[in-house]
């Protein structure tokens, strides 16, 4: 039985990318024609046969049409952008058309076409990609994506800035539904494994009409495309560790049987305390567990999408930036290196945090016509983070300081439009947030309807959405300024307006020669938006000490909706692309620090919400370079810029990254990926006193490589990586982490992996 099981696992090609496939079963006259702009038509006069047609990466259109005779049945044209993720009838279940709409010709299926590109506002990374840093977060995988930045609080509490904004300004999108947990802070890292999708994808800019009005800062999502074409694939990549020495193992089975197709993934990980240069980060052990399965089931003019995840992780908090008093937390903020040092351990112990996310998903996909596309999606997703402290009495008394648990059951539909290209949506979101022990934020309820129209022709993108949100607060403690008062408010219901507007165009210029226009095709993108975002329940009702900040948080109740306008422009040419961003608002809401305070959970810094008028700029470049056949450079970069007003003034906005400047050699040949980077980041110049505890620390520059081998196999694919960060061990502290109080970043850190496909 086990060589029969070994033959069919060998017989298994890998899955080709970049490619779609047209087939068409028991045809008898009649012809498919595939055409583009940028690529020659391609005739198949007996579509019984099967093809694989690659499509280049600035293929802008293509063209289906089907005829029988001389009688045209379907005529359909598919509007692709390099580096797209959301064009019609792509996505994870394709298009298939029935016999019904050849009138009992066969039937015709169109396969997700996967164009893997870097133009524009979007970036895409797919799953060998994922793989270069195994051990790292949503945000850490990232960070090399251009107007990408970090922020956080320590190496295992990283969160992504996309263009300088953060937290509930950007909307993460687990296969197209919205993580409801960011509503708990700005410094809480997003759920989301990134190993467990076939595609993480990046999306610069306000996109408040297809993604809510909380996409303010762009898009950050996962994809997993169900289109396997044999019966079982499979994925094994097993990574190790020096830093941490641990290992993070991570599976992938998928396959297709007649109308079905699946997928399971899970991902292992294991690291113990984790080193700067010097010294260990105590108490910086973690450990993740997580697993997702997906399935699509197609009919006649019906597909069924199901997905459940669910995320468990318990992350380390470094133990040096939580003291018992103010004595001692101001010895630790002075003191060059921490007052708290430990040995390496695998044991994970308080300070920590316990997280678990679950999703559980059902889509439907139903063609009311040849024209007409309904899609319905029900989603139901359970958070829960638990806060474990060293110090403080419920440290003594052996309870999570914070127990949040916040379930959000949403309901999204959307028609689609095709001859117009227009999307109508109406969805629904309902928000339950419970919370115990220490107070931080209150239990509340959310009841969000949501209303949008996406219309676009040509190179032309307009729309609207109106999603106002009715939210009821419960428990509220009543304060004066930073003292409570003693008494609180029962319940508080309030409706909140939101609404937000787009209008996109996009011009290219390209030659009438294929290969003229692959080498100078230039693509300009501008894009207005407009929108309002209400607070987030962070922005409004904290009170109390979050592990993430490492800090006292305060909100305030009084807290308008931010109004923001936004300004986007971007150019490609071939291998060359910059983008300038702009940011404008007069309610903008911010951090300032404030003076400490102590707390039953210890003494800690203050961190005030604050709202005024801000405006924000941001610049972004990218240029590849190509020298010979296997040798190519590239050099990134970015810088920020961005002012609150004050006090009669205009100041420096707090915790804004530094500029940084990027360039990096790769060579490739045959099986052989070498690349290195050397990443240079400046001093923060540009801040404000009163909203800090301290200067910003000096620049720095850190070189990060990789050496990827692919073994000469036909029949499945192997490969073996080497690679490290900050190879240098340079010790370092980033501007915007604020475990910089406290101690340096991590230092170097190699990593030896092995990865099979089959």
């Amino acid at each position: 039985m086990w060589w029969g099981v070994g033959a069919i696992l060998l017989a298994q090609m890998p899955e080709r990318h970049c490619s779609t496939r047209i087939s068409g079963e028991k045809t008898a006259q009649h012809r498919i024609m595939v055409t583009g702009k940028t690529f020659s038509p391609v005739v198949i006069a007996d579509s019984s046969q099967v093809i694989d047609l690659e499509i280049p990466t600035c293929a802008d259109t293509i063209e289906l049409r089907v005829w029988l005779g001389q009688k045209l049945f379907l005529d359909t044209v598919i509007v692709l952008y390099e580096g797209q993720r959301d064009s019609l009838f792509l996505g994870e279940m394709g298009l298939e058309i029935r016999s019904d709409f050849l009138r009992g010709v066969g039937r015709v299926v169109w396969r997700p076409v996967v164009i893997v590109g870097k133009a524009g506002h979007t970036q895409e990374l797919r799953a060998s990609e994922l793989a270069v840093r195994a051990e790292g977060l949503l945000a850490q995988q990232l960070q090399q994506v251009p107007g990408v930045y970090l922020f956080g609080a320590g190496p295992l509490v990283q969160k992504p800035l996309l263009e300088g904004l953060g937290g509930t300004r950007i909307t993460y999108l687990q296969e197209g539904v919205p993580l409801a947990s960011q509503q708990w802070g700005e410094e809480h890292a997003p759920e989301i494994d990134p190993h467990s999708a076939e595609k993480l994808y990046v999306e610069l800019g306000s996109r408040p009409v297809l993604f809510g009005t909380e996409a303010v800062g762009g898009v950050i999502g996962t994809e997993t495309p169900l289109a396997y074409e044999k019966p079982l694939t499979g994925r094994l990549s097993l990574t190790g560790l020096t830093n941490g020495r641990g290992a993070i193992l991570s599976t992938t089975f998928g396959g297709q049987y007649r109308t079905y197709q699946y997928r399971f993934h899970t991902t292992l990980s294991r690291l113990g305390t984790l080193q700067a240069p010097h010294y260990f980060l105590s108490g910086t052990a973690s450990s993740q567990a997580n697993f997702s399965l997906h399935l699509y089931k197609t009919w006649q003019k019906l597909s069924l999408f199901a997905h459940y995840s669910q995320y468990n992780a318990h992350f380390g908090i470094f133990q040096g930036s939580h003291v018992g008093n103010l004595s001692d937390l101001q010895r630790a903020l002075n003191a060059p290196t921490p007052l708290v040092t430990s040995t390496f351990t695998y044991q994970i112990q308080p300070p920590y945090q316990s997280t678990t996310h679950e999703l559980t998903l059902l889509r439907v996909r139903y063609f009311i016509s040849d024209q007409i596309l309904w899609t319905g999606t029900y989603a139901r997703q359970y958070n829960r983070r638990s806060e474990w402290d060293a110090v403080g009495l419920y440290a003594q008394a052996g309870r999570p300081a914070i127990d949040l648990q916040l379930t959000r059951h949403s309901l999204l539909q959307e028609l689609l439009l095709i001859p117009y290209g227009f999307r109508l949506g109406l969805n629904f979101h309902y928000e339950r947030n419970y919370t115990q022990y220490a107070y931080f934020i209150p239990r509340y309820e959310k009841y969000q309807p949501a209303l949008y129209a996406l219309w676009g022709r040509g190179r032309w993108e307009v729309g609207v959405r109106v999603e106002p949100l009715y939210w009821v607060a419960y428990q509220v403690p009543a304060r004066e300024g930073r003292i409570l008062t003693g008494s609180y408010f029962s319940r508080i219901g309030r409706w909140w307006p939101a609404w937000g507007a787009e209008l996109q165009r996009q011009w290219q210029i390209i030659s009438s020669s294929e290969a003229e226009t692959l080498r100078s095709a230039h693509v300009f993108t501008f894009r207005l938006a407009y929108l309002q975002r209400p607070p987030n329940a962070a922005e409004l009702y904290a009170y109390g000490y979050h592990q993430g900040r490492a800090a006292f948080e305060i909100g305030q109740p009084t807290f308008r909706t931010e109004n923001i306008a936004h300004l986007h422009i971007d150019w490609l040419h071939h291998k060359t692309y910059f983008c300038v961003s702009a940011y404008a608002s007069p309610t903008f809401i911010y951090a300032r620090v404030d003076s400490p305070v102590v707390w039953i959970r210890g003494a800690a810094l203050t961190y005030a919400y604050q709202q005024g008028p801000a405006v924000l700029w941001s610049l972004t470049g990218r240029q590849e370079q190509e020298l010979s056949g296997f040798l190519s450079f590239t050099l990134q970069g970015g810088a920020l810029w961005a002012a609150y007003f004050r006090a009669g003034g205009w100041r420096p906005l707090p915790l804004l990254p530094a500029p940084y400047l990027e360039p990096s050699a790769t060579i490739t040949y045959k099986g052989w990926r070498i690349k290195t980077a050397f990443r240079l980041v400046a001093r923060q110049r540009r801040y404000d006193p009163e909203a800090d505890l301290a200067p910003p620390p000096p620049g720095y520059g850190l070189l990060s490589g990789e050496i990827h081998y692919t073994l000469p196999t036909a029949r499945s694919q192997w490969s073996l990586s080497l690679s490290g960060d900050n190879l240098l061990n340079k010790p370092y502290r980033p501007y915007p982490d604020l475990m910089r109080y406290f101690a340096n970043q991590m230092g170097r850190q190699v990593r030896l992996g092995i990865r099979g496909e089959f």
